[in-house]
């Protein structure tokens, strides 16, 4: 039986999370649009060779949450200057050159509801071409002046592969504690949110205690949206997300909902667990045993209780800012992604 958590998240369909249908993407609509045409304009190589790769990559759209949420940091502080398409570019570059890696690594096969480029087009393509949008984003930072923005994003690309790293080493692995897996998340998911919004900080020469703040609220809020996605991984379905689902699993990564019926579970539940998290991969059978496990023990439902935990924290960053359509808009947009329990 599944819980009320489990029913609203098979439903929750990440495609509302459109910015032209919701109010509070309306303060940065024209800089989102802006964006769309300066990925798809901008050359990322000397050569025709990639273009189509390219143009099949960013013309699928996506939500764009780390450049919207960027926008409307920049709109809160007032930085309106030259930098602004260039740096929310090179925070979806990241972001989608991290997916191109991870979808080889994983062997997914859709994402957006479209086939991976992995799959289309190979391995190796999907690498270099990654490798290709993460050398972009790297001209368009340094382009930008100032070290302390190449050293927040830096910081993010290192982080981002240690948080990989990390997660190789805990593969199929039970014991796994919650303290590792939160610095796992950290590392892949918070980390690059985070320095995303430092950087809309330092664009604005914010003080010092303002970038913190900033930092920490990307960092909160990447934790809270990793969390949510972890639990649709477990309990969604592939037709609404536009992606595999069960694929975390059936690869081994524990996630937080696992950890939590392992710890909670008895005997005979560990050992099931342990029988059947056992490399290369779990069989179906086995993975719907397990999402039925999970649903008995309510452990989605609590992982989405320490996502609106980390969400409460995000907001109260924004405390310091005074009330405006742009920090009612990151407010609204925390909550909308929270809200994909709903």
């Amino acid at each position: 039986m599944l819980s009320l958590t489990e029913k609203r998240l098979r439903t929750a369909n990440i495609a509302h999370l459109l910015p032209q249908t919701r109010s509070c993407f309306a303060p940065i609509k024209d800089k989102l649009d802006a964006l769309q045409d300066y990925l798809l304009g901008n050359s990322l190589s000397s050569t025709d060779v990639p273009t189509p790769v390219l143009r099949y990559v960013f013309g699928s759209g996506g939500k764009r949450l780390r450049p919207a949420i960027f926008f409307l940091l920049c709109e809160l502080l007032g930085y309106r200057g030259k930098h602004l398409l260039p740096l929310a570019a090179v925070s979806e570059y990241m972001h989608t050159a991290s997916l191109l890696h991870d979808d080889v690594l994983d062997n997914t096969t859709l994402r957006r509801r479209k086939p991976t480029v992995n799959s289309r087009w190979g391995d190796t393509t999907a690498i270099l071409v990654g490798d290709l949008i993460y050398a972009r984003a790297c001209e368009l930072m340094t382009a930008a002046g100032d070290l302390r923005i190449i050293a927040a994003f830096t910081q993010a690309i290192k982080r981002m592969s240690e948080g990989e790293l990390i997660q190789l080493e805990n593969l199929y692995n039970l014991d796994i504690t919650e303290e590792t897996w939160l610095k796992i998340v950290h590392y892949k998911t918070g980390e690059l949110l985070a320095a995303t919004c430092k950087v809309a900080g330092l664009l604005a020469a914010a003080d010092e205690r303002t970038c913190a703040r900033l930092y920490d609220f990307g960092l909160n809020i990447g934790i809270a949206f990793q969390l949510i996605d972890d639990a649709l991984d477990l309990c969604g379905k592939e037709q609404e997300l536009g992606k595999q689902t069960m694929i975390d699993l059936a690869n081994g990564r524990i996630t937080l909902p696992i950890i939590l019926l392992y710890q909670q579970g008895n005997r005979h539940v560990q050992e099931m667990l342990r029988t059947a998290l056992q490399p290369p991969r779990a069989n179906a059978a086995e993975l719907q045993r397990i999402q039925a496990l999970t649903a008995s023990h309510n452990t989605v439902a609590r992982s989405a209780e320490r996502a609106a935990a980390f969400t409460a924290r995000a907001q109260q960053e924004l405390a310091q800012f005074a009330p405006g359509p742009a920090r009612e808009g990151l407010i609204e947009l925390t909550n909308l992604l929270l809200s994909r329990l709903n």
